[in-house]
């Protein structure tokens, strides 16, 4: 009997009022869960099944909620499975996988080097064990003198293949029964091709799924047959992208939970949105559409699709409506959604994060013309997230990455419109929580945000323009975040910080003059509501607008009530989550 787990999409829906806006909210409902097995909160989830109980093998999928929605993390990938296939009753020796939902122990082991910062990390040294003795350590790790042996127990160092790194599954954890099992790890996969009743794929997979692990999260592992495990319910409402035509109208764009790539642009500079059309994606979307400005003022839209193919559709005239869609190649190695930066000769590039995490970015041929191939900026590490790219004040890109082992490293252009040089790495090594976000201050410095470990805001910035970074200063942020901070531009040249908080909360804070430092947070409203990260884009007349998805699948927006003013209260722009 297989027991699912509560999961942040699924829940009761409630309906709340906030100033003449009605929107429906998502209560996370937390069921009963059998003996063995667990059903807690979270937004990542590792889904392993396999055709049969005595299948040896299946396939690995790991999901993350993100963006009001679910979207696949990594995989799907074949993944080893005991010699004797899967069983709800798993003991001691059988050669079974045990099936159920479990969360993962605090601390990875491994022979290799620590690969995620979130957990506490053990390298592996002669004397390390994992108990199966029948004593108050049986399923747990114990170390004893080298050259002295445990019974019945594991030589966790002797495993050079399996054992380069693992997480501890959390079976037979709470309570701890002895002969239930002992020792159910997700690890490198073997030479055998089946293992003794672990989980196990490839090692290249592997670290980008432990890399990935976030305890903050809550993630679980979910394992049965295919009849019994499924994965959660994908889609769901993207992230906004906002850009602004020629005639001076936002266009803002979304992704459906079925896929569809939206688009509502307003009435006028600075007015209010109209209805929302389709722009017929050949394909599923599977992320937030990107929109760009090439030289001649065409926006140019850009999304990942389902099968990490990333596909473009662009207006056919400035302000006008948009045309077909083209592929740009680099099929199935697109694991982020696209990031737009545009060169100093005109020419617009698109950065994204390549399987295997790897930075990879194509460029027009010449203002206004296609894209070519693609190329690898080798990034020394493995990718994190999707990469963010700024412009120093001499016209050179500068790219930032957050890698799986919460570094941030940088590369930039050697000139104007030329290749990239190394990367450096930016400090604050382990405590970048989220991808960054960068802006230009009004001397043209360029400052980066990111979210840190606990849960603040943290950012550092240029000694002067084209210059490198200083150390990193905590903006004090009174709650926790839990997303990427988004930064606009005033009017007056002041840098504003907006981020998503705990209890779907939005705070802003912003400098105290152009170039200066950041005061106090402000609460924006809306709380209970803001369902993700928020998108900036400054109107026509000089006024901060925000774009966020709210429960429920709505597209929700505020704006300064006059340049460099406060924000007013929040409207519904009517986002169609069901439209195919």
């Amino acid at each position: 009997m297989m027991v699912r787990i509560t999961r942040l999409a699924r829940g009761l829906a409630s309906t709340v009022a906030l100033s003449g806006l009605v929107v429906s909210g998502l209560a996370a409902v937390a069921a009963a869960a059998p003996p063995g097995s667990v059903e807690p909160f979270t937004t990542q989830e590792i889904v392993v099944s396999a055709p049969s109980y005595g299948s040896t093998s299946g396939t690995l999928t790991a999901y993350q909620f993100s963006g009001a929605a679910w979207h696949v993390a990594f995989g799907p990938m074949t993944a080893e499975l005991g010699m004797n296939g899967l069983s709800d009753h798993h003991q001691e020796g059988d050669g079974t996988t045990p099936t159920g939902t479990y969360t993962f122990g605090s601390t990875m082991y491994g022979l290799g080097l620590p690969l995620n910062s979130r957990y506490g990390y053990h390298t592996l040294v002669c004397g390390d064990w994992w108990s199966g003795v029948e004593d108050p350590t049986y399923n747990t790790f114990v170390h004893v003198p080298c050259g002295q042996t445990l019974a019945n127990s594991e030589a966790l160092w002797t495993q050079t293949v399996a054992y380069q790194h693992f997480a501890v599954i959390n079976y037979n954890t709470d309570p701890t029964v002895l002969q239930r099992g002992s020792g159910i790890f997700l690890h490198d996969d073997t030479t055998s091709g089946v293992t003794n009743g672990c989980v196990a794929v490839a090692a290249t997979n592997l670290d980008q799924i432990l890399g990935w692990l976030d305890p903050a999260q809550n993630p679980v592992i979910d394992i049965g047959t295919t009849a019994e495990v499924s994965p959660p319910p994908l889609g769901g409402q993207s992230d906004v992208s906002v850009g602004q035509n020629t005639d001076g109208t936002l266009q803002a764009f979304a992704t459906t939970a079925a896929g569809a790539v939206m688009t509502s642009r307003q009435t006028g500079p600075s007015e209010g949105f109209g209805s929302w059309s389709n722009l017929s994606l050949p394909a599923t979307a599977d992320g937030t559409p990107e929109v760009g400005t090439n030289a001649n003022g065409v926006l140019q839209v850009f999304v990942r699709t389902a099968g990490d193919q990333l596909f473009t559709s662009w207006e056919s005239g400035p302000s006008q409506g948009f045309g077909g869609w083209a592929d740009l190649g680099d099929d199935g190695h697109i694991a982020s959604d696209p990031v737009l930066a545009s060169n100093l000769n005109g020419t617009m590039q698109v950065f994204v994060q390549g399987v295997g995490g790897r930075v990879l970015t194509s460029w027009q041929s010449g203002p206004n013309q296609g894209f070519g191939g693609w190329a690898d900026l080798a990034l020394p590490v493995a990718a994190g997230g999707a990469p963010q790219v700024g412009t120093n004040d001499d016209g050179r890109l500068q790219v930032f990455v957050r890698t799986m082992t919460n570094q941030l490293l940088s590369t930039w252009q050697k000139g104007p419109d030329q290749g990239f040089g190394g990367w450096a790495d930016m400090g604050a090594d382990g405590h970048i929580n989220s991808n960054p976000t960068l802006a230009i201050n009004a001397n043209g410095t360029m400052q980066v945000f990111v979210q840190g470990s606990g849960g603040g805001i943290l950012t550092s910035w240029q000694s002067g323009p084209d210059q490198g970074f200083g150390g990193w200063a905590d903006l004090g942020l009174p709650v926790a975040a839990v997303g990427v901070p988004e930064v606009g531009t005033n009017a007056n040249g002041v840098l504003q910080v907006f981020v998503r908080t705990t209890a779907n909360r939005l705070f802003s804070a912003w400098q105290g003059g152009r170039n200066q430092g950041f005061g106090g947070w402000a609460d924006l409203g809306a709380d209970g509501l803001i369902a993700s990260d928020p998108t900036l884009a400054l109107n026509s007349d000089g006024t901060l607008q925000i774009f966020v998805p709210g429960t429920g699948g709505r597209v929700l927006s505020s704006w300064q009530t006059g340049p460099d003013q406060g924000f007013g209260g929040w409207a519904d722009l009517g986002f169609p989550a069901s439209v195919l």
